[in-house]
């Protein structure tokens, strides 16, 4: 098998696929070799990351490649949730195969195949990859693409202190597929307030589990909070909700930099008069968030209700995909515990800062992705010469422009965590 080629694409997901797509449209006879961890295709959407009631926050006709639609792919007499229009992630994992078998990119994807390091030399890309069964080798490519998403290595927390008899399974998200509950009324703990963690928990929840979401304690630096429940339809029924958020109308309310130099932009974000529109935007659809899901209708649901507004809210974001969740949450399935742990004690008790203790049987980490690594040495490889001090400049000059083309971003309410220079600044090569 040749260790060199044209193009390598690292990443066999929905940007890894279509990049493989257009060249290979473009150039049918090109060396191009396609590397990804998994053992299946899919990136987020492969066979080891999906399970049974795992849902996309996106209709039908809103998450497929311009020159395949979904429904095509998918019998119609099987469709997943019909009624919402929403699409599976087994629907997903299936229209991808699909994809890349349609467009003959599957004999060019090498599973099972890691890349743990790229550099330069000379004109040439050089590629560290671990193979099945630990087995190493080195490829060398002259174009490369990078299409494995900037966050992908799973983030748990480090300073929590564990005793060496804590035996209680402790699991990531990204592997929910593999957790088997062995019985039902198992206490779970998810630690987390991305939809993701909510997720987690409905599909434990129906297994028959117990579940008690985590969530940091308020004023937590980097934590928002519980997230903003959206119900699927809104204004009235009349609109799927990722419709009417994703519309190039309603993102004109947000801080965009795609329009940074239109007048509406000018008038919405950098004038008194737009500025007020904006707020009231977001607190008209606040309000109608707040009457849709009925936060003040129970008292372990407004448990739930977020300190800070919708426009805030980023991926702290939760579109109601599941209609029997908040039913869950109010017959006490699902049970919200605000709090920081700290220890992980010898007796499998799970300790919080503030005196408080649960004894769980499983506990799935819904906390996020620290960024890959491979775009650390994509950046080194250019810029050998940068020193910390002068990508600190560069955050702090960004910074600067965003706030003033965006003047609102700096009434930031939610505590944020200071970043320190990642050297990532991927615009920089372009």
């Amino acid at each position: 098998m040749s260790n060199h080629y044209t193009v390598c694409i690292v990443g066999a997901g929905v940007y890894g696929l279509i990049a493989a797509k257009t060249l290979l449209e473009l150039y049918p006879d090109i060396n191009l070799v396609i590397f990804d961890a998994n053992s299946s295709l899919g990136g987020t959407w492969s066979k080891q990351r999906i399970y049974p009631e795992l849902l996309s926050n996106s209709s039908f006709d809103t998450y497929e490649y311009s020159d395949l639609a979904i429904k095509e792919t998918i019998d119609k007499d099987t469709v997943t949730n019909q009624n919402d229009n929403l699409i599976s992630g087994a629907e997903l994992n299936h229209y991808l195969e699909t994809y890349a078998q349609k467009y003959h990119i599957r004999e060019h994807i090498q599973f099972n195949s890691h890349v743990t390091s790229i550099e330069k030399q000379d004109k040439l890309w050089q590629l560290q990859v671990h193979e099945f069964e630990e087995q190493q080798k080195w490829v060398s490519v002259e174009k490369l693409i990078l299409a494995t998403g900037m966050l992908v290595t799973p983030s748990v927390p480090k300073d929590i202190t564990t005793a060496s008899t804590f035996t209680v399974p402790q699991y990531h998200n990204q592997d929910l597929a593999k957790i088997k509950i062995r019985e039902v009324g198992q206490h779970v703990l998810v630690v987390g307030a991305s939809k993701s963690a909510l997720d987690v928990t409905y599909s434990m929840v129906k297994v028959g589990a117990r579940v008690t979401l985590v969530i940091k304690e308020e004023n937590t630096p980097g934590s928002p909070g519980p997230p903003w429940f959206l119900p699927r339809r809104i204004l009235f029924n009349l609109s799927d909700v990722d419709k009417t958020f994703f519309s190039r109308v309603s993102s004109l309310f947000s801080p965009n930099v795609w329009s940074l130099h239109t007048w509406s932009h000018f008038f919405l974000h950098k004038t008194m008069p737009g500025r007020w529109l904006i707020k009231g935007w977001w607190k008209l659809l606040e309000r109608y968030a707040r009457w849709e899901v009925g936060y003040e209708s129970n008292q372990y649901l407004k448990e739930f209700y977020p300190k800070y507004g919708l426009f805030w809210a980023s991926t702290n974001l939760v579109i109601i995909t599941h209609n029997d969740l908040l039913d869950m949450i109010k017959d006490q399935r699902i049970c919200l515990k605000r709090g920081n742990i700290n220890v992980l004690s010898e007796t499998n008790t799970v300790c919080f800062t503030d005196g408080s203790k649960l004894n769980v049987h499983l506990i799935i980490w819904a906390t996020g992705w620290h960024q890959s690594s491979l775009f650390q040495n994509l950046i080194s490889s250019h810029n050998r010469s940068r020193t910390k001090e002068e990508w600190l400049q560069m955050e702090t000059n960004a910074e600067h422009y965003l706030f003033e083309q965006c003047p609102t971003l700096k009434e930031s309410p939610v505590p944020l965590l200071p970043l320190p220079s990642m050297n990532t600044n991927i615009l920089y090569l372009y």
